[in-house]
């Protein structure tokens, strides 16, 4: 958990030292242009976090299960939490800034928060649907000591048959209550896209000391940017929803590592769709396809004629379908529950982040 002293804080320190100034002149064309010298500890924080993306690429091609999201969200609270510990050391930089960079980098926190937040709605619509299947598992269960209980049978068929479409059918009432017409994921790919082009064309002199700064922020932002956008199409049932490219930052030693791996998953997500996964997500994807299979076992049942031997073959069956998706459902729920609470603390460290910033700027 970061302290009082947060990446936001100090940038809103430095903010009471600044004297007005003006910035007409400057424009989006402009670029960061390479240093001739690193400090050390920046370049020390650079090296890190190119090991560290290269290491989320020694997973063996398994991007997209919840075990590696929990990597990824790991890295992001590490990298936000070293880049805090490098500021102070480079708080002359961050006075030589105006207050325009300021508010690009406030305008940039808001989108994150916003993309956080509508992913935290998402991750409790799974868990809403993982509850209502162990309801259905349970009751299903509960079958088995009393085989000839038909109703209990056709309230497990419509309940399957409910969450057959369960997430597609969130994401489209999501559809419905928004003011465009945008789902909550797709708004979601649309403001990391903005951030990125945000963080492209933010303006910079060439002044070396600034550039280093900027490349230890960039990077942060950067990588959590990425994480999200692999979070917003892991959790879609949309299956022309793309991962939104990272930022282009040649300025950075890291670039190259994030750029590298954020192909190797688009190309685990596109991989898992053309082989007619519906979700993206390992351990989505797993119950969705044992809660059709369930579907259609429950309904045979329920139709069935059969009597003697091929009774119990189909009474076989039906146990072993609700055995296979109670524990996709206990897969899901073991590795979904590390990752939503290490997305918690990264939505709450930028909120902590922000609210420092404008409570400084507030006294400037």
């Amino acid at each position: 958990m970061m302290g009082s002293s947060s990446v936001f804080s100090v940038l809103g320190a430095a903010l009471h030292a600044l004297p007005p100034l003006s910035f007409h002149n400057r424009t989006s064309s402009s670029t960061i242009y390479p240093t001739t010298y690193t400090h050390p500890l920046v370049d020390a924080f650079q090296s890190w976090l190119n090991s560290e993306l290269l290491r989320l690429q020694e997973s063996g091609g398994a991007y997209l299960s919840a075990e590696w999201l929990g990597q990824a969200l790991e890295l992001c609270l590490a990298v936000h939490s070293r880049a805090e510990e490098l500021f102070p050391h480079i708080q002359q930089a961050i006075l030589r800034e105006n207050r325009k960079w300021v508010d690009e980098q406030l305008d940039v926190t808001v989108k994150l928060l916003d993309v956080c937040n509508a992913l935290r709605r998402t991750i409790s619509d799974v868990k809403e649907y993982q509850a209502l299947l162990q309801m259905i598992v349970r009751g299903l269960e509960g079958f088995s000591d009393n085989p000839m209980c038909g109703r209990q049978l056709c309230r497990a068929r419509t309940g399957l048959g409910n969450c057959k479409e369960f997430m597609v059918k969130k994401e489209a009432q999501s559809l419905q209550a928004s003011s465009t017409k945008h789902s909550r994921l797709d708004k979601c790919s649309s403001m990391l896209r903005q951030i990125g082009e945000k963080l492209l064309a933010t303006p910079t002199s060439g002044n070396s000391s600034k550039a280093q700064f900027l490349e230890i922020l960039y990077g942060s932002t950067a990588t959590t940017v990425f994480v999200c956008g692999v979070l917003v199409a892991a959790l879609s049932f949309k299956s022309k929803r793309s991962l939104p490219a990272p930022p282009h930052m040649a300025h950075s030693s890291s670039a190259s590592a994030l750029h590298s791996l954020h192909h190797k998953v688009k190309e685990d997500i596109e991989r898992r769709r053309n082989k007619g996964a519906r979700a993206p997500l390992q351990e989505l994807d797993s119950v969705d396809a044992a809660v059709r299979h369930l579907y259609v076992v429950v309904n045979r049942w329920i139709t069935s004629k059969s009597s003697g031997s091929d009774l119990d073959n189909e009474a076989l069956e039906l146990k072993q379908s609700v055995e296979s998706l109670k524990k996709c459902l206990a897969d899901m729920e073991a590795g979904i529950a590390p990752f939503e609470k290490q997305f918690d603390k990264l939505f709450r460290v930028m909120i902590s982040n922000r609210m420092a910033l404008l409570d400084s700027i507030s006294y400037s």
